[in-house]
């Protein structure tokens, strides 16, 4: 049996290489917030990937027609937007989508009113801008409200 200092010096070649190797010297990829729901750091609470987000903004209906009419001919992109603790509603240009997570939602690249509500509670609202050019997955990871805790003496406590 060989350890690994031999097998080293017995192939330098394998040394310069392992050195050389970008997994061994590049830095970590950064977290990411599907994995690692604290990596999210924005004060938002909504972390983007694959396009801006401009939080507590949206676009009035004219704009948002003229929007739409911009981006007919454009391909879709997929969105998927998902919520880190708890539940939620998501809306995109004001029309109801579904519960969170939302996978693969076709959309067209442009500027896109997001809401992401639990009930009567906004969880993140903003302007969602995808690049004209964009052919990459959007995901948007937004930090919701952990669900509260069991009433005192039940079962779950």
């Amino acid at each position: 049996p060989h350890d690994s200092g031999d097998l080293l010096k017995t192939y330098p070649t394998l040394a310069l290489a392992l050195a050389l190797s970008p997994s061994a010297s590049a830095s970590p990829p950064p977290p990411d917030p599907d994995s690692d729901p604290s990596a999210c750091t924005d004060p938002s609470g909504v972390c983007v990937e694959g396009a801006s987000y401009e939080p507590d903004t949206r676009l009035d209906d004219a704009a948002r027609r003229k929007e739409a009419k911009r981006a007919r001919k454009r391909k879709d992109v997929p969105l998927s937007i998902t919520v880190t603790e708890g539940r939620a509603s998501v809306f995109v240009d004001g029309v109801w989508i579904g519960p969170a997570p939302v996978q693969e939602l076709a959309i067209k690249p442009g500027k896109h009113d997001i809401e992401v509500r639990d009930g009567e509670k906004v969880l993140a609202t903003g302007l969602l801008k995808i690049s004209t050019r964009s052919k990459d997955p959007v995901r948007v990871v937004v930090k919701g409200n952990p669900p509260p805790p069991p009433p005192p003496g039940s079962a779950l406590e």
